[in-house]
């Protein structure tokens, strides 16, 4: 007659045919044999890599991108599953496999990331990184959503190019942050050596203000004697 299906919290059982369509998530449903099919869709995490390479930035430097970002089918609000967003999902990716979806999504992600990429200078990229994943996340969040997923965290992990521009950024930067560092340091010693030196002062006006004082003494003394 049909089969139990039994479906994980992690994946949604989609279950179509004479009655309709239903999704049991965390559930177990039955199905007819013949007459109703049952397609999974899983709702793990997905975590893809995402590489930019030679990708031109506003001033035309080429660089190549590199970049994590993990993505889960929609399913609400965390408290309770939303059907509807994953029937969204499920009607472009019923049937296919987790690289497929995996390779579709990073397609997305690629697109939008070399399209922010274009937009900014290697100085901008290089200095500023949660700006870039910011920007990248806004164009990217209305897509996903509209494929029945979400972008749940986005990382830049490695900026780079072939001409050694970025090698060179850094070492003027890193050469700065010393010449600041040092002249800090001088300003320090500066300070001290000057505060050292008024101490100094005050203690041999002190001790020659009290030499003075006693050979006062001395002679008002011998002055008395007399």
């Amino acid at each position: 007659m049909g089969n139990i299906i039994v479906s994980p919290p992690n994946e949604a059982a989609i279950i179509s045919g004479c009655r309709g369509t239903r999704i049991i998530i965390g559930k177990c449903s039955f199905q007819f044999w013949v007459f109703e099919k049952c397609k999974r869709l899983g709702l793990e995490l997905m975590t893809i890599s995402v590489q930019s390479r030679s990708a031109e930035t506003a001033k035309g430097v080429r660089i190549s991108l590199s970049s994590t970002a993990q993505i889960k089918i929609l399913t609400g609000n965390g408290t309770k599953v939303d059907l509807d967003k994953v029937e969204l999902a499920a009607q472009h990716f019923l049937g296919y496999s987790r690289d497929e979806i995996q390779h579709a999504v990073h397609r997305t992600m690629e697109g939008h990331q070399r399209q922010v990429i274009g937009t900014l200078t290697v100085e901008e990229l290089y200095k500023d990184r949660a700006s870039f994943s910011t920007r990248v996340k806004e164009l990217v969040d209305p897509d996903l959503q509209n494929m029945g997923f979400e972008l749940v965290s986005y990382t830049v992990t490695d900026i780079d190019d072939n001409e050694g521009y970025i090698t060179a950024l850094g070492a003027t930067q890193t050469a700065a942050v010393k010449r600041e560092a040092e002249e800090g340091r001088a300003r320090s010693e500066s300070t001290a050596r000057g505060r050292m030196g008024e101490v100094q002062c005050e203690g041999e006006i002190g001790e020659g203000g009290s030499v003075r004082n006693d050979r006062r003494q001395e002679n008002e003394i011998a002055a008395y004697e007399t």
